[in-house]
């Protein structure tokens, strides 16, 4: 006999690691080998509101855990355009 769960998240949890790229900023905060990224989304309970997290660990340029935090309000509305990460630039649609 098999079963299944399901559950509604409420938050979404993004980890990196293998990161090839030299820094953790523009500004040419370097980045070693081992840096690793764990992300956090989590909405309000009203939809309105994405509270962001991230916390970096990276042993070659920490002396302890990098945390950053944000957040982003929903405006009625407001348009999303795409971003090409790759190419660093606004898609104009």
């Amino acid at each position: 006999m098999s079963t299944a769960t399901s559950r509604v998240a409420t938050r979404l949890v993004v980890t990196t690691t293998g990161i090839s790229w030299p820094y953790i900023a523009p500004s040419g905060l370097p980045q070693g080998p081992s840096s690793r990224m764990e992300e956090r989304f989590t909405p309000s309970a009203d939809g309105k509101r994405l509270a962001y997290t991230v916390t970096i660990t990276d042993p070659d340029t920490f002396a302890t855990p990098a945390v950053l935090k944000r957040a982003w309000v929903w405006r009625e509305g407001e348009r999303v355009r795409p971003y090409a990460c790759g190419k660093r630039q606004i898609i104009t649609q």
